[in-house]
């Protein structure tokens, strides 16, 4: 049995890696080589509460977390060291397709006892991570996760470069843990975490010291609305794409399952206060609703740094077009649609254009390595949609289609019986999917492909 204790003290650099430390995997020039065992461990996730079964890719703490430089070469060698067959399917790497095909049994998944190896170049820089296909969905909620981190050639002068990586965690029936200082029981089958842990991770920081924060919601059916108190922060990346800067509203910021906000901010300069980001709003989980909790606590220690110029955005990618020729746009749009299987089988299965997603044969658009595409969602459910698209990034576009917002997007989130259009350049040819970043959607026929073919 492993505690939460012992665990973190031997690992504690890779849930929470600071920029190039060492404790955790080091930026790699080229050649790099990692493994990634998927094994259950049976962890102590409170001082006195009993062990639980979690799943972790072992060897890298409860979070690995993997630095590369752009254009440097990588090798994963995935260890399934588990009783059941694992897949990996990445998330935010541009042009990654092959792991990703919209398959019932990915192409890739690995048996009990075997491994396979994945070879990654990846073509910018930004916040990525990792995890089972939606077909192991359970695997990913029981704690197979991790970060890639692709770096800049020139990186922004930050003092400490976080990661945040939230997720619901499925623990086993009749668990009992202790929620932080609020220290309200909770014997719910399912907790809040970051980095792998029961939440808040608290980490320090320097008085006055500038951060970049990478938080990432690695939950398979949750729309985390994260809140940033005692400071105040600004946008500079979303789903690993640079942005313009702008400051979330009431800092506040609404994260899709998969999506990724990397915001920077200074700490106050007095020692001892606290940047919290929170949870906000309830959530009902087996009849219980929890509170507002605290994800990541960063409270200030040290000696003061000295002050420093006003927050730069990152350098945009140049592999990306600065305009995207609307007026030429290939146009589809997509409808999305739940309902009854039957009167005697009340599960719901989800349609685009009418189309199971589990039995269509052909993409919903077919074009041309160089075409302009424009996407447009009807969202004709009752409920707020993730979407996730894989390999490509697109514009969200304004309601008149006379403009786009200042940023690239690889995860949407679609209200409730609502409309959304967005384009984007079909600049690589593949078959890229677009799922549903809720897995039971996915599995229950809310996907599709789009097929790039070349000019």
């Amino acid at each position: 049995m492993i505690s939460k204790r012992r665990f973190v003290a031997g690992a504690a650099a890779a849930t929470v890696v600071p920029l190039l430390s060492k404790g955790g995997k080091a930026a790699q020039e080229e050649g790099a080589d990692f493994t990634l065992r998927a094994e259950q461990v049976d962890l102590q996730l409170s001082e006195q509460g009993p062990s639980t079964a979690l799943l972790r890719y072992s060897g890298a703490g409860a979070l690995p977390v993997i630095r590369i430089r752009k254009g440097a070469a990588a090798a994963f060698r995935i260890r399934n060291d588990l009783t059941e067959p694992t897949s990996l399917q990445w998330h935010g790497l541009r042009g990654i397709g092959a792991l990703d095909e919209p398959t019932d049994i990915p192409s890739d998944s690995i048996a009990p006892g075997e491994d396979r190896t994945a070879r990654v170049l990846p073509l910018d820089p930004g916040t990525a991570w990792f995890h089972p296909d939606p077909s192991a969905s359970n695997q990913t909620a029981r704690g197979l996760r991790g970060l890639l981190i692709v770096e800049e050639s020139e990186p922004p002068a930050v003092d400490q470069d976080l990661v945040a990586l939230f997720g619901d965690h499925n623990l086993s029936a009749g668990h009992s843990l202790e929620f932080g200082s609020r220290g309200l029981s909770n014997t719910v089958a399912t907790i809040v975490t970051t980095n792998g842990w029961p939440s808040p991770e608290t980490v320090t920081s320097a008085l006055g010291a500038r951060l970049r924060v990478r938080l990432v919601n690695g939950s398979t059916q949750r729309v985390m609305v994260v809140a940033c108190e005692g400071a105040r922060p600004v946008i500079v990346a979303i789903d690993g794409q640079p942005s313009d800067l702008f400051a979330p509203v009431r800092g506040v910021v609404p994260i899709a399952p998969g999506a990724r906000f990397d915001v920077m901010l200074d700490m106050p300069a007095t020692t001892d206060a606290a940047v919290r980001f929170v949870l906000k709003g309830t959530e009902a989980i087996q009849g219980r609703v929890e509170p507002e909790r605290p994800l990541l606590v960063i409270r200030t220690a040290g000696p003061a740094k000295a002050p420093k110029p006003p927050i730069a955005p990152l350098d945009p990618n140049p592999a990306l077009p600065r305009e995207i020729p609307l007026e030429a746009a290939k146009r589809v749009d997509l409808v999305i649609e739940g309902a009854a299987r039957s009167s005697e089988d009340p599960s719901v299965i989800w349609t685009i254009n009418g189309i199971d997603g589990r039995t269509a044969s052909k993409p919903v658009l077919s074009v041309r390595r160089g075409d302009a595409v424009t996407l447009g969602f009807v969202n004709k459910s009752a409920m707020t949609i993730p979407l996730r698209f894989h390999g490509l990034v697109l514009r969200l576009l304004h309601a008149k289609d006379d403009g786009w917002e200042p940023y690239w997007r690889d995860t949407l989130l679609l209200p409730p019986n609502s409309s959304n259009h967005a384009a984007f350049l079909a600049d690589r040819p593949g078959r890229w999917p677009m799922t549903s970043g809720f897995d039971d959607l996915t599995l229950a026929g809310l996907r599709c492909w789009i097929e790039v073919k070349p000019a």
